[in-house]
């Protein structure tokens, strides 16, 4: 029987770590690609589906349906920009290197009747929270400025 190697080179520079949760998260090829080229690129990269697009050689459709699955499974958010005048400015991606997951509970569940309030879920925060950014986005003076205020907002997404 024939056995098989992986030698992999020590590197001290120009490298990505990537965590093994990304290959465990069940991605198709295409969109476990798209991912980890994007999670190699610089933490200031201004993230356009047109530029990814024509780096990989791929249509609309199919980068809208990796989007799609990535941020299905938590590891994409996108926020919608809106100018001063209240019109739609784009969109804003957010790509994170582990899954956006459900809070735990704060209190214990009640046991003998419903709880009155809706459970807390990850989607329900964040969209919270991303509504919270677009209404600060739209009070902003500047676009410029306002576009990399909302990314640097988002790190309470995770305190």
């Amino acid at each position: 029987m024939k056995e098989s190697y992986i030698k992999r080179t020590k590197r001290t520079e120009n490298f990505t770590v990537l965590g093994n949760r990304i290959f465990e998260s069940g991605f198709s090829p295409e969109s476990l690609g798209i991912l980890c080229y994007i999670l190699h690129l610089p933490e200031d990269w201004v993230l356009h589906k047109t530029q990814l697009m024509k780096t990989f050689n791929i249509g609309r459709d199919k980068m809208d349906r990796i989007f799609k699955e990535i941020k299905s499974k938590g590891y994409l958010a996108d926020v919608l920009n809106v100018k001063l005048n209240g019109k739609y400015n784009g969109v804003h991606y957010v790509v994170y290197d582990e899954p956006l997951t459900a809070l735990p509970p704060t209190e214990k569940p009640c046991p003998e009747k419903p709880c009155p309030e809706k459970p807390t879920t990850t989607k329900n925060v964040l969209y919270k929270e991303l509504s919270l950014l677009r209404t600060n986005n739209t009070k902003e003076k500047s676009a410029k400025k306002a576009d990399n205020k909302v990314l640097d907002n988002l790190d309470f997404l995770f305190d």
